[in-house]
């Protein structure tokens, strides 16, 4: 079978330390997350302060903790939050996330990732291997085994659940325990990735709807935010992808 090997780009690395080191409140050694808005608030604005960025307010906190990481477009942001996400199942043991996509097309271009990086990343981490799956309508009883206790990864675009019409968010009589399929994703209290939140909570729908997955904790990742009042906890932007060479310079 064919190895694949990744390089190992320190920007990288920085950015998914930076996200590991405010929800640890800057402590090497815990392996509990910081959730109390009060402690979170002040490893925030260490983080903050350590990269030169100004703080806003605590508007972030609210409804649930929400933070922006900025990735050039062409340096990986696809595997900066992959690998974040294996590094809080591997620190803090946190098993269910969820990866919320604007589009179809990009959603083929992350589960191509999640299929081609499984082995790789949990060599890398020296953990778990993730299980994942995308969200289909049509075989909504995946889902009943997402609120279990498995290294859990699901796929989805915003439109699958950003309408009370969606099947998700139907009431079922049988199966579900009588609720809605949305309830087995909301009882496990996920982590949130966003890729592209320009594209997907832009809207009041597109906020509810992700307010409506109940997250722990929502990671943004774009090269163009344009919501500004959430911290900003790593930036790899323009500047910085010239100077390192991860973009093409013009002669």
């Amino acid at each position: 079978m064919l190895k694949l090997n990744y390089e190992k780009l320190p920007y990288q690395q920085k950015a998914v330390k930076a996200v590991v080191n405010t929800l640890s409140g800057h402590n090497e050694l815990s392996n509990n997350m910081v959730l109390d808005p009060e402690q979170l608030d002040e490893s925030v604005r260490e983080t903050l302060l350590n990269n030169h960025q100004k703080y806003e307010s605590l508007d972030y906190l609210s409804p649930f903790p929400q933070f922006n990481i900025e990735m050039e477009t062409g340096t990986g942001k696809t595997m900066v939050y992959l690998q974040t996400i294996m590094a809080l199942h591997k620190r803090f043991n946190e098993n269910k996330f969820v990866i919320v996509v604007p589009s179809r097309a990009i959603k083929s271009g992350v589960e191509d990732s999640l299929k081609k990086l499984k082995l790789y990343l949990s060599n890398v981490y020296n953990t778990d291997k993730y299980h994942y799956f995308v969200y289909d309508s049509k075989q909504i009883s995946e889902l009943q085994n997402f609120a279990g206790s498995n290294f859990e990864i699901m796929l989805t675009t915003v439109q699958a659940f950003n309408k009370s019409t969606n099947v998700i968010n139907q009431e079922y009589n049988e199966g579900f325990f009588g609720g809605r399929p949305l309830d087995q994703i909301r009882d496990a209290n996920p982590i949130v990735i966003i890729d592209e939140p320009q594209s997907v909570d832009s809207t009041k729908s597109g906020k509810e709807a992700i307010t409506s997955l109940n997250p722990k904790v929502a990671l943004r990742y774009s090269a163009t935010h344009k919501d500004r009042q959430y911290p900003m906890l790593y930036e790899f932007g323009p500047a910085q992808a010239y100077q390192d060479h991860m973009v093409k310079h013009i002669e």
